[in-house]
Protein backbone atom coordinates (compact mmCIF):
# COMPACT_ATOMS: atom_id res chain seq x y z
CA UNK A 1 0.00 0.00 0.00
CA UNK A 2 1.61 3.47 -1.10
CA UNK A 3 1.01 6.30 1.12
CA UNK A 4 -0.15 9.99 -0.12
CA UNK A 5 2.81 12.30 -0.64
CA UNK A 6 0.74 15.03 0.88
CA UNK A 7 0.23 12.48 3.72
CA UNK A 8 4.36 11.78 3.80
CA UNK A 9 4.65 15.92 3.68
CA UNK A 10 2.03 16.87 6.57
CA UNK A 11 4.15 14.84 9.02
CA UNK A 12 7.89 15.44 7.64
CA UNK A 13 10.22 16.60 10.13
CA UNK A 14 11.15 19.55 8.63
CA UNK A 15 7.90 20.71 8.75
CA UNK A 16 7.68 20.03 11.80
CA UNK A 17 10.75 21.87 13.01
CA UNK A 18 9.43 24.91 10.21
CA UNK A 19 6.13 25.10 11.89
CA UNK A 20 7.27 24.43 15.39
CA UNK A 21 9.68 27.24 15.56
CA UNK A 22 8.27 29.60 14.12
CA UNK A 23 5.55 29.45 16.46
CA UNK A 24 7.93 29.91 19.03
CA UNK A 25 9.73 32.48 17.85
CA UNK A 26 6.44 34.49 16.62
CA UNK A 27 6.45 35.21 20.26
CA UNK A 28 8.88 37.13 20.43
CA UNK A 29 8.69 38.71 17.19
CA UNK A 30 5.04 39.92 18.01
CA UNK A 31 6.32 41.50 20.99
CA UNK A 32 8.89 43.59 19.04
CA UNK A 33 6.05 44.71 16.80
CA UNK A 34 4.30 45.16 19.65
CA UNK A 35 6.30 47.35 21.61
CA UNK A 36 7.37 49.30 18.45
CA UNK A 37 3.60 49.89 17.57
CA UNK A 38 2.68 51.36 20.69
CA UNK A 39 5.98 53.76 20.78
CA UNK A 40 5.00 54.84 16.81
CA UNK A 41 1.02 55.18 17.98
CA UNK A 42 1.24 58.02 20.47
CA UNK A 43 3.33 60.17 18.30
CA UNK A 44 0.99 59.35 15.55
CA UNK A 45 -2.17 60.96 17.75
CA UNK A 46 -2.82 64.00 15.94
CA UNK A 47 -2.35 62.35 12.76
CA UNK A 48 -5.68 61.00 10.38
CA UNK A 49 -7.01 58.18 11.68
CA UNK A 50 -6.35 56.45 8.14
CA UNK A 51 -2.75 57.20 8.61
CA UNK A 52 -2.76 54.85 12.29
CA UNK A 53 -4.70 52.36 11.20
CA UNK A 54 -2.30 51.81 8.02
CA UNK A 55 0.71 51.87 10.78
CA UNK A 56 -1.02 49.33 13.07
CA UNK A 57 -1.89 46.76 9.81
CA UNK A 58 1.93 47.36 8.52
CA UNK A 59 2.80 45.77 11.85
CA UNK A 60 0.52 42.73 11.54
CA UNK A 61 1.73 42.47 8.25
CA UNK A 62 5.42 42.45 8.96
CA UNK A 63 4.69 39.69 12.23
CA UNK A 64 3.10 37.59 9.06
CA UNK A 65 6.14 38.14 7.45
CA UNK A 66 8.33 37.63 9.85
CA UNK A 67 7.28 34.08 10.92
CA UNK A 68 6.89 33.26 7.30
CA UNK A 69 10.36 34.09 6.75
CA UNK A 70 11.32 32.51 10.64
CA UNK A 71 9.35 29.27 9.14
CA UNK A 72 11.31 29.15 5.57
CA UNK A 73 14.46 29.44 7.40
CA UNK A 74 13.54 26.56 9.83
CA UNK A 75 12.07 24.31 6.74
CA UNK A 76 14.94 24.64 4.63
CA UNK A 77 17.53 24.22 7.32
CA UNK A 78 15.94 21.26 8.21
CA UNK A 79 15.17 20.44 4.51
CA UNK A 80 18.86 20.41 3.86
CA UNK A 81 20.19 18.76 6.85
CA UNK A 82 18.37 15.28 5.11
CA UNK A 83 17.88 13.24 7.37
CA UNK A 84 19.47 15.41 10.48
CA UNK A 85 16.39 16.11 12.26
CA UNK A 86 14.89 12.74 12.32
CA UNK A 87 15.15 11.82 15.71
CA UNK A 88 15.21 13.84 18.46
CA UNK A 89 18.31 14.43 20.94
CA UNK A 90 16.12 12.30 24.09
CA UNK A 91 15.69 9.52 21.78
CA UNK A 92 19.22 9.54 20.86
CA UNK A 93 20.26 9.92 24.38
CA UNK A 94 18.01 7.13 25.83
CA UNK A 95 19.39 4.81 22.45
CA UNK A 96 22.59 4.96 23.63
CA UNK A 97 24.53 2.18 25.17
CA UNK A 98 24.56 2.75 28.79
CA UNK A 99 27.86 3.74 29.94
CA UNK A 100 30.57 0.75 30.67
CA UNK A 101 32.74 3.10 33.62
CA UNK A 102 31.35 3.93 36.69
CA UNK A 103 29.01 7.38 36.76
CA UNK A 104 31.39 9.04 39.58
CA UNK A 105 34.65 8.22 36.87
CA UNK A 106 33.26 10.12 34.17
CA UNK A 107 32.37 13.39 35.75
CA UNK A 108 34.87 15.75 34.68
CA UNK A 109 34.53 19.60 34.98
CA UNK A 110 35.44 21.33 31.74
CA UNK A 111 38.71 23.04 31.91
CA UNK A 112 38.45 25.28 28.92
CA UNK A 113 36.58 28.20 28.86
CA UNK A 114 32.51 28.12 28.19
CA UNK A 115 31.51 29.99 25.02
CA UNK A 116 29.64 32.81 25.51
CA UNK A 117 26.77 31.31 23.09
CA UNK A 118 26.51 27.77 24.08
CA UNK A 119 23.82 28.09 26.58
CA UNK A 120 22.34 28.87 23.19
CA UNK A 121 22.91 25.53 21.36
CA UNK A 122 21.71 23.66 24.48
CA UNK A 123 18.45 25.29 24.87
CA UNK A 124 18.09 24.24 20.97
CA UNK A 125 18.78 20.85 21.17
CA UNK A 126 16.32 20.04 24.61
CA UNK A 127 14.01 22.01 22.51
CA UNK A 128 13.59 20.20 19.24
CA UNK A 129 12.50 17.24 21.46
CA UNK A 130 9.43 19.32 22.69
CA UNK A 131 8.44 20.91 18.62
CA UNK A 132 6.04 18.07 17.73
CA UNK A 133 4.76 18.84 20.92
CA UNK A 134 3.94 22.24 20.38
CA UNK A 135 2.87 21.85 16.82
CA UNK A 136 0.28 19.31 17.99
CA UNK A 137 -0.81 21.54 20.76
CA UNK A 138 -1.12 25.04 18.23
CA UNK A 139 -2.93 22.36 15.92
CA UNK A 140 -5.34 21.10 18.06
CA UNK A 141 -6.27 24.75 19.73
CA UNK A 142 -6.30 26.29 15.66
CA UNK A 143 -8.93 22.99 15.11
CA UNK A 144 -10.98 23.65 18.88
CA UNK A 145 -11.42 27.69 17.67
CA UNK A 146 -12.51 27.04 14.56
CA UNK A 147 -15.30 24.31 15.50
CA UNK A 148 -16.06 27.63 18.07
CA UNK A 149 -16.06 29.93 15.18
CA UNK A 150 -18.43 28.01 12.97
CA UNK A 151 -20.59 26.83 15.93
CA UNK A 152 -20.93 30.44 16.94
CA UNK A 153 -21.56 31.10 12.87
CA UNK A 154 -23.96 28.43 12.91
CA UNK A 155 -25.94 30.02 15.75
CA UNK A 156 -26.19 33.28 14.75
CA UNK A 157 -27.60 32.25 11.82
CA UNK A 158 -30.54 30.42 13.48
CA UNK A 159 -30.78 33.57 15.77
CA UNK A 160 -30.85 36.15 12.45
CA UNK A 161 -34.84 36.60 11.98
CA UNK A 162 -35.59 36.29 15.94
CA UNK A 163 -36.73 39.28 17.93
CA UNK A 164 -36.53 39.80 21.20
CA UNK A 165 -40.13 38.92 22.58
CA UNK A 166 -41.01 42.56 24.84
CA UNK A 167 -39.79 44.24 21.82
CA UNK A 168 -41.82 42.15 19.20
CA UNK A 169 -44.53 42.85 21.68
CA UNK A 170 -44.42 46.60 21.75
CA UNK A 171 -44.18 46.61 17.93
CA UNK A 172 -41.02 48.39 17.81
CA UNK A 173 -39.29 48.66 14.40
CA UNK A 174 -36.08 49.73 15.50
CA UNK A 175 -34.46 45.84 16.39
CA UNK A 176 -36.04 44.67 13.21
CA UNK A 177 -32.91 45.43 10.32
Amino acid sequence: MTTLPLLKEIGSPALVRGVGYALLHSLWQGGVLALLLAGALPLLRRQRAELRYATAAGALASLVLAVGLTFGFYYYKASAASGAYLASPMVDYLAAAPPTAPVAATLTLPTAPVAPWSWLSATTQALEAYLPLVVVAWLLGLLLMSGRLAGGGSTQANCAGRVPKPWAASGSSAWRH
